[in-house]
């Protein structure tokens, strides 16, 4: 009926097994994004940088954007989605029922890298001869992606 659901702690030791991918190979390190203002002839760029990812590798969003504003939200976007897409935690717990996607996972016990806010992506219950059983797959939860400050070049 439209309301948040509830964080949904989950221990190392809650889970019968796990697996944990983080796939740096295509994940930029920082997002830029272009405006144009063609009443003032002015180019200026800003920037989103991926949250955990360090490195050189940077990538600019192909569209101009008229309003920094929306240039700014683009590139953060942007970001957080890339960010969110590099890491993905799988885990098979005795049946938990509370599970769904979008539900807020809050880990702990399980690694530095593991350890804090997830999402659910996929929640799949079933029951079979080794009783109730929940499969999930999880993404961080990334609000968190950080902007730069505006450059302006031109």
């Amino acid at each position: 009926d439209g309301q948040a659901l509830g964080v949904v702690a989950c221990a190392e030791s809650d889970v019968l097994s796990w697996r944990y991918q983080h796939d740096q190979s295509d994940t930029p390190a920082t997002v830029e994004a272009r405006t144009y203002d063609p009443d003032t002839a002015t180019d200026t760029r800003v920037s989103a940088a991926v949250s955990g990812e360090d490195g050189g590798s940077k990538v600019t969003l192909r569209e101009s954007f008229r309003d920094p504003a929306l240039a700014q939200t683009a590139a953060t976007s942007y970001a957080t989605s890339a960010q969110r897409n590099s890491r993905t935690l799988s885990m098979l717990l005795p049946g938990r029922p509370a599970m769904a996607a979008e539900t807020p996972l809050a880990l702990t016990g399980f690694h530095t890298d593991i350890d804090g806010r997830w999402i659910v992506t996929t929640a799949t219950h079933r029951i079979d001869q080794g009783g109730y059983l929940t499969e999930v797959e999880a993404a961080p939860e990334t609000a968190a992606a950080r902007p730069l400050p505006s450059v302006s070049i031109g």
